[in-house]
């Protein structure tokens, strides 16, 4: 059932082999929890498959613990009747991962789908959500928990701090909990009543119990979502222990897409896929004529309304649909693929992704060997790039004799195909017939004014009625500005008719100019074609021997030896991948090994981590104590500072008293040099006062004596 046909019932199920798919079904799940559906998933991989089974299992060593079950136990024997219960439940919007046959093996598989008895749109994969569905998972299905108030059950030690989404309320368990944990069954049915729970999404990690809750909860209210998630939020909840499967630890497994069909082989040799938009059309019927001459089992789908099946050899009728099927169904990039390109959009660059798309092909077939040239000149691989011309059926398509018949076209409407060119021409031959074999043509602007013209004829007919029309025609013209084919310019050909076509597609290569037909470049006038059309008029040339070649057998017998040459490249890109597969085993042991050394390096960086934080600790005492010294130094450097600041003011003072001083020092030396000059006049004035004083005392000293002398004459003491 196709995912359009999904979304047309009450609820999303599952797909059935062989339209069953392991990505697919994971995009039905999440089409459901969008939808906000109250339905319940759960799951049973090996270990559920070894309990049911009654074959003992003890996974208490696996990861963080998981369950032990001893078949000769009676209180295991309960538990697993409750688990069987759980996995034998066929309500309406109950839904079951089981275990697949490349995972456990063909045997084992097909004994749990007949343990189970369910239909198969309700079961799936119980690996739903890991292998190659893991990273879509992550990107595609956790987002969606943030819209929903979540219940979480899961491991006592696990850490809901990482969680990309809010959980309401969570119930732990502990080691063995299938069986030590009994009692969360009755917890949660009451705190379902005593909450009145709605519209809830409840998730489960938690091995067998997970199981059994998702059963009972979901039997006891069914306005909730029950999902049975397994290990698959294990990294975000334990962190480094949560890597506990092949999937989390980057084994092969992170890119395995599980099989659900028990033998190997796939279902059909070739699938035609085909654009819904072109059911009925030019492109469907190119399918149609390769897949009449086609010995094996081949199938159509018309996409994106039908899923593709699994097949040897996929054949994409157009370019456009490459890149979209690889992204759904990227497994078919595993079988021979290859797809008809037309024509570009336009001639000046291929856009880059669709080089990526068609290097992804095995053959890409051109319609015309022009495109050969342009497709390799735009980076696809020069090997696989291929032309073939295009067909048509010589026992549909009969010759007739030419008599003055009509001149045709025949073509659904797109600007390119020239529009304005056919009015012109049907206006400036009012003497001629014109009919139009085509579709859309309403969608032309100028349609009305097209078809009010007297000598102008639109047909809307079906394929098989063509004939009827092109026996009308004694000229054909194909007037496109850009063209892969054009495929009715064939078929017109093979019905014996002169063709007078623009240089595009394949015309130049069927047509010789003036012989079989006649060609005009895509810029010519209105004139030039309609002289063309009447040249065309007076040739004798029988045109179906020219072009009965070129057959839709020919055609498909011609894509059928690119079958045959590719499939020894297949092989050998088979093996490519196989020895691919086993340098990505030997990296993952190698990246073991390296996590080993990585562990044991983490243990020494921890012990060296506890000395730095150690350490960090006594840093932090000496910062302290820096931080004090620093805040004491700065308030001294502020006491300096200020001091600085009085010394500099003092300073200013003390200049101008050196100011003054200097000042008085200049008058000073002024005086003191007057005072010396006065000192040398009073020593000269001294010396001078001396000498007269001298003088003066000789003087006196002469008048004393003669006084002396007279006095003593006087008294007569004068000497003898």
């Amino acid at each position: 059932m196709s995912m359009q046909s999904h979304q047309e019932n009450q609820s999303f199920k599952f797909g059935t082999f062989p339209n069953k798919y392991f990505r697919r079904d994971l995009e039905v799940l999440r089409e459901k929890l969008k939808r906000k559906e109250h339905f319940a998933f759960n799951k049973a991989a090996d270990g559920e498959l070894a309990i049911v089974a009654g074959r003992h299992i003890n996974r208490l060593h696996i990861g963080n613990g998981e369950f032990i079950y001893e078949p000769e136990n009676p209180e295991d024997e309960e538990l697993r009747a409750a688990l069987s219960a759980a996995l034998r439940c066929d309500r309406e919007q109950y839904f079951l991962g089981v275990a697949c046959p490349c995972c456990v093996g063909e045997d084992d598989a097909r004994w749990m789908r007949e343990f189970v008895n369910r239909d198969e749109s309700y079961l799936t994969w119980a690996n739903i959500f890991v292998n190659s569905n893991y990273s879509y998972y992550l990107t595609s299905i956790v987002p969606l928990y943030q819209e929903y108030e979540v219940i979480l059950v899961c491991n006592q030690q696990a850490n809901l701090e990482k969680l990309p989404f809010s959980v309401k309320k969570d119930f732990r368990c502990g080691l063995n909990a299938w069986k030590e944990n009994r009692n969360l069954i009755t917890e949660i049915k009451n705190y379902i009543d005593e909450n009145e729970i709605k519209n809830h999404l409840f998730l489960f990690c938690c091995g067998p119990l997970g199981n059994i809750l998702t059963h009972q909860l979901f039997l006891h209210s069914q306005e909730n979502t029950y999902l049975d998630i397994g290990s698959t939020l294990d990294p975000l909840l334990f962190g480094e222990k949560g890597y506990t499967r092949g999937y989390l630890q980057g084994s092969a497994n992170i890119t395995k897409e599980c099989r659900w069909n028990f033998e190997a082989e796939k279902p059909y040799d070739v699938v035609f896929v085909v654009p819904e938009v072109n059911r009925g059309w030019i492109l469907d019927g190119i399918c149609q004529e390769i897949a009449k001459f086609i010995e094996g089992n081949w199938r159509f789908v018309y996409y994106p309304t039908e899923d593709i099946p699994l097949a040897e050899v996929y054949y994409l009728a157009h370019y456009s649909l490459v890149g979209k099927c690889l992204k759904e169904y990227p497994y078919i990039r595993y079988s021979q693929l290859l797809t008809w390109y037309t024509h570009p959009k336009n001639t000046a660059r291929l856009e880059e992704r669709v080089v990526q798309a068609l290097n992804n092909c095995t053959t890409t077939i051109c319609a015309s060997p022009q495109n050969v040239k342009f497709l390799i000149d735009n980076g696809v691989e020069k090997h696989k790039v291929t032309s073939i011309l295009g067909g048509a059926d010589p026992n549909l398509f009969q010759p007739h004799q030419r008599e003055a018949g009509s001149v045709g076209f025949c073509t659904a409407y797109y600007p390119r195909k020239n529009p304005d060119l056919i009015l012109c021409v049907v206006k400036a031959m009012p003497h001629r017939q014109f009919i139009l074999l085509g579709r859309n043509w309403e969608k032309y602007e100028k349609f009305s004014e097209l078809r009010d013209l007297p000598n102008f004829e639109y047909v809307e007919a079906p394929y098989s009625d063509y004939p009827q029309y092109y026996a009308q025609m004694d000229v054909f013209v194909s007037p496109a500005k850009l063209e892969g084919g054009p495929i009715p310019l064939i078929e017109a050909m093979m019905c014996n008719i002169v063709p007078v076509a623009s240089k595009t597609g394949f015309a130049p290569n069927i047509i010789t100019h003036g012989e079989n037909g006649f060609l005009f470049n895509i810029d010519s006038s209105v004139e030039e074609v309609c002289d063309l059309i009447e040249q065309a008029y007076q040739i004798e040339t029988n045109i179906r021997d020219t072009v009965i070649h070129l057959s839709w057998e020919n055609f498909s017998l011609e894509v059928q030896k690119l079958f045959a040459k590719n499939s020894g490249f297949f092989q050998e890109k088979i093996q490519g991948l196989q020895e691919e597969l086993k340098n990505i085993v030997q990296e993952v042991k190698d990246l073991k090994t390296d996590k080993l050394s990585l562990k044991n390096r983490n243990q020494e960086l921890k012990i060296k981590l506890r000395e730095v934080k150690d350490k960090n600790e006594e840093l932090k005492a000496d910062r302290t104590n820096l931080k004090n010294k620093i805040a004491a130094l700065q308030a001294e450097f502020i006491n300096f500072k200020n001091k600085l600041e009085d010394l500099q003011a003092d300073r200013i003072k003390l200049k101008g008293k050196i100011d003054d001083l200097q000042t008085n020092r200049v008058s000073l030396k002024s005086k003191i040099e007057k005072l010396q000059q006065d000192k040398r006049t009073l020593q000269k004035e001294k010396k001078k006062l001396r000498s007269e004083i001298k003088l003066m005392q000789a003087s006196k000293f002469w008048k004393v004596r003669e006084k002396w002398v007279s006095l003593k004459k006087g008294l007569g003491l004068v000497d003898k």
